[in-house]
């Protein structure tokens, strides 16, 4: 699988983002367009809103991650691709660098919803800071999100003097960058593996107990996935239900060979 990330093509986008080089694999436009089309309800522009949205808010995911890096002294780069992205740690600071302690990976994998959590925050308190709510919008399906960050006008409280923001493409814009900084990264946080979540628990369960953190740190990816996974077919999220099934099954697989092998870490 890595090697097919560090391939490069001649569609590639290459830049640098406050100092860290980033590759954009164009299999990472055409996923976002897939992702878009509900929540955008097929709309050409909302869709590109949604695209661009996705593609900011993934960026400073991974640039969260590559800035945890550099506080251990190790350097990365970042690449987008497919359904996601990637930090990539050089491995030559890597080995070069101060140990990053016992909690040093924990707080790798969580730098990078954190700081879409907060990303979110600083937007929603822009957004109410200059009198306006965030309208959901009637178009796509986006389960959940409404009644956690938006307000419409029946749920406004009295005496409130906000009011919606004025161009329906910058709500658009707002409302994406919202989803998907707070749903995703929520999302993230799961514990299934490879989720930053799932990096997470799998790091505090073998910090207390390390003969079989791993272990149960697979079972808790399994059950959570699996659980996910119905969630999703039930509710008709036939894409979340596939995602979250093959993420079930290589966490059981992933149980399987450790149980068998000598153990050890992935």
């Amino acid at each position: 699988m890595l090697g097919g990330i560090h391939q490069t093509t001649p569609l590639d986008l290459n830049f640098r983002f406050l100092g860290f080089p980033v590759r954009v694999s164009p299999w990472f436009w055409l996923a976002a367009l897939v992702l878009g089309y509900g929540p955008s309800g097929g709309n050409g522009v909302f869709l590109l809103l949604f695209i661009g949205a996705a593609f900011l808010s993934i960026l400073i995911h991974e640039l969260g991650h590559s800035i945890a890096f550099a506080n251990y002294g190790i350097g990365s780069s970042i690449m987008l691709y497919h359904f996601g992205g990637l930090a990539i740690p050089d491995q030559f600071t890597a080995m070069g660098s101060r140990r990053t302690g016992k909690y040093g990976q924990m707080i790798i994998s969580a730098a990078g919803p954190g700081i879409q959590l907060l990303l979110a925050l600083v937007i929603l308190l822009l957004v109410r800071g200059f009198g306006y709510e965030v309208v959901p919008l009637s178009i796509g399906t986006i389960p959940i999100l409404p009644e956690i960050v938006c307000l419409n006008a029946d749920s406004i409280e009295a005496g409130t003097r906000l009011h919606a923001i004025p161009n329906i493409f910058l709500d658009g814009f707002v409302f994406f960058m919202l989803y998907i900084n707070i749903f995703w990264a929520l999302l993230n946080l799961l514990p299934v593996y490879p989720l930053d979540g799932g990096q997470i628990v799998r790091e505090f369960f073998v910090l207390i107990d390390y003969r079989d953190g791993l272990k149960n740190s697979l079972i808790l990816s399994t059950a959570v996935a699996g659980g996910v996974a119905v969630w999703g077919f039930s509710g008709g999220s036939l894409f979340m239900g596939m995602l979250f099934g093959m993420m079930a099954f290589n966490s059981f697989q992933m149980f399987q060979n450790v149980t068998r092998g000598p153990g050890g870490r992935w």
